[in-house]
């Protein structure tokens, strides 16, 4: 026992000097860091700690006078910096513009703020204080300086452009030209952000960023102009092949249609265009349309004579517009004829093998049926002496009629094949010649007379459509009845017509 209580002891004599020390060194270290801390206090009494910046600027280990004096310097240093599209960068001094500033506070207030204990512990964090501060410039030299701008010179601008629709290199199609950015600047809003930058005393103006540059109104992911884009090419895909009759054919396809495809200069967006369209039918119909236009008949007498009139083939402008709009609108290939006004009996000759013949200057008339003549017959035209005589021209047979009066005279007649407007053929049971030269001191009123077995018989071979061709020519007057004193023909009854030298039909 008693062994134990001395080694008890002896350990706390020799943990007594152990503890001095470490309580010493303690002691020494807190003094140490209390040395230090009062000194780094002292020091940033009078100095910013790291991290910190004022407007910016930083101003660590810095007096409040240097700052004050750094920030000073800053400003009498100061220039605007513009970054330009397509253009090297420009500057703008302040000395140039007559930059002023004036502070509400100093650096050593902010000094006063730092709360020295507490940011100690704390010196990584960044710290930023901002002096309000008064801007003041000459806004008149501002304004000078950025007319003198080298990307506000004519020479240095390229001018934005509209993504526009365009005819693709195929021709076959249409596709989208990329819109250009440009560099035009707007010289107002470029005025006003320099205000702004200068009064908030910015190192960089991006002119990009700060929307002064003027932009296309129209991109090419645009959806309005793909939705064009994509129509125009539907329409770019048909093909209507039209039958112009004795084997023409007239095609309209990409090529015609891409005419009709109008782009505005200024929007960029392209449409179809109907005056275009309209064009197109109404060059077709003037080449292949041949109302009103002279056509070579060969007559019964192997004659070539020229005639013409409103029987033929005529396209109704109007509906051929509208049909040929709907079937390029369709994208599809289509064949077809094209809308007629007036369609001829047929494509080769307008009048085909069946059709009246009338030589006025003979006074006969001759029916064609299926290419053979089956009847022919002297005829009284209208008179020429009271300026009635019967035009030449191409007709069409409009009705037919039974015991009906003809002419102003209201005569009664049996058989009446009207043409024209207000022309017809018709029997004249009180006439007792035809042919020769009645028409010219003794005709009708303008219509043409027969006797009433032909007229009967020209009734029967006649039908509503049917081609009536009227002409004159100087070359089949006859020659076995002798001129009178005045060099006229005589008159010829029925059973005395005219003779002609027919070619066989």
């Amino acid at each position: 026992m008693g062994d134990i209580c001395e080694s008890g002891k002896g350990k706390r004599k020799y943990l007594k000097p152990v503890f001095m020390v470490l309580l010493f060194a303690v002691v020494m270290a807190v003094f140490a860091f209390m040395l230090l801390f009062t000194k780094k206090s002292e020091y940033y009494k009078t100095h910013f700690q790291e991290n910190v910046f004022i407007n910016g600027i930083p101003v660590g280990d810095l007096t409040a006078e240097e700052a004050d004096e750094l920030i000073s310097e800053n400003i009498e240093d100061y220039s605007l910096k513009l970054v330009l599209r397509y253009m090297p960068r420009e500057e703008i001094l302040g000395s140039d513009i007559g930059l002023k500033t004036e502070y509400e506070r100093k650096a050593e207030d902010i000094l006063k703020e730092e709360e020295s204990f507490i940011r100690l512990f704390n010196t990584d964090e960044r710290r930023d204080y901002s002096i309000a501060r008064s801007v003041s410039f000459d806004e008149d030299k501002l304004l000078s300086l950025t007319d003198e701008l080298e990307c506000l010179k004519a020479q240095n601008v390229t001018e934005p452009r509209n993504a526009y629709i365009a005819l693709a290199e195929d021709k076959k199609s249409f596709t989208i030209v990329s819109e250009v950015e440009g560099n035009l600047i707007n010289k107002e809003r470029l005025k006003s952000a320099l205000r702004d930058a200068v009064s908030e005393l910015s190192q960089e103006l991006d002119l990009e960023k700060s929307g002064v540059y003027e932009d296309p109104d129209i991109r090419e992911t645009d959806p309005e102009l793909n939705k064009r884009l994509s129509e125009l090419n539907r329409y770019m895909r048909a093909s209507i092949k039209l039958d112009m009759g004795q084997g023409r054919t007239e095609v309209c396809d990409s090529d015609d249609i891409s005419e009709m495809i109008i782009t505005d200069s200024e929007s960029g967006m392209a449409a179809f265009s109907d005056e275009k369209l309209r064009e197109y039918v109404e060059e077709t119909a003037a080449k292949y349309d041949t109302v009103g236009k002279i056509r070579r008949f060969e007559t019964v007498y192997g004659s070539i004579v020229e005639v013409t009139g409103d029987y033929g083939r005529e396209t109704d402008i109007e509906a051929e517009t509208e049909r040929l709009k709907a079937d390029i609108f369709s994208g599809d290939s289509i064949e077809r004829e094209p809308v007629y006004k007036k369609k001829p009996q047929s494509s080769e000759n307008d009048w085909g093998d069946s059709y009246i013949e009338v030589n006025l200057t003979a006074q006969k008339l001759f029916v064609i049926k299926d290419g053979k003549e089956i009847m022919s017959s002297d005829i009284v035209s209208g008179c020429e002496a009271d300026g009635c005589g019967t035009a030449s021209g191409i007709y069409e047979v409009t009705g037919m009629e039974t015991n009906v009066t003809v002419e102003d005279k209201a005569y009664p007649v049996n058989y009446c094949v009207i043409f024209g407007d207000d022309l017809s053929f018709y029997d004249a049971s009180w006439r007792s010649a035809f042919g020769g030269n009645i028409y010219k001191t003794s005709g009708t009123g303008g219509s043409i007379s027969l006797p009433y077995s032909k007229a009967k018989e020209l009734y029967r071979n006649s039908c509503k459509g049917m081609p009536v061709i009227c002409y004159r020519t100087a070359d089949e007057a006859r020659q076995d009845i002798p001129a009178g004193p005045t060099g006229e023909l005589p008159c010829a009854t029925s059973s005395d017509a005219l003779h002609f030298q027919k070619k066989d039909i």
